[in-house]
């Protein structure tokens, strides 16, 4: 492991050695002690975009692991820094739908999503799960 010092000495490598570390242990399934190294990375990045880039590894992980509502915060906080990035608002409802089980909560998620300027692919797509669930969950 690396000492403490390792991050003002030689930041670069550092940053790049956890990242390789936090990227194993997901691959592996380890998703558990992926995450001290992406929170690690999170807290040491020098720049919003290395910060925001962990955000989506860290949701993954708690997805993994079914701890659905860390994964929304953590979705919900790189969503803040990249607003642009609405597949990820997409994600949200659907973890509302599938894993939560919370149409509702899923119907608010989507009509925010069709708020935004997004490709008519996705805003279709995004149009006909929030139908599907008025039409059927919500009655």
């Amino acid at each position: 492991c690396l000492g403490e010092d390792c991050w003002d000495q030689q930041y670069e490598t550092s940053f790049a050695l956890y990242t390789i570390r936090t990227e194993v242990e997901h691959l592996a399934g380890n998703y558990e002690a992926a995450e001290q190294p992406c929170r690690a990375l999170i807290e040491r990045g020098r720049t919003p975009r290395e910060k925001a880039e962990l955000f989506p590894m860290l949701a993954a992980q708690y997805t993994h692991r079914a701890l659905y509502l860390d994964a929304i915060q953590a979705m919900r906080d790189y969503l803040n820094k990249n607003p642009r990035e609405q597949h990820v608002a997409l994600r949200i409802a659907e973890i509302y739908e599938e894993n939560l089980y919370n149409p509702l909560a899923a119907a608010l998620e989507y009509e925010e999503v069709l708020k935004k300027n997004l490709p008519a692919e996705r805003w279709g797509w995004a149009a006909i799960h929030l139908a599907n669930i008025y039409s059927g969950k919500l009655n």
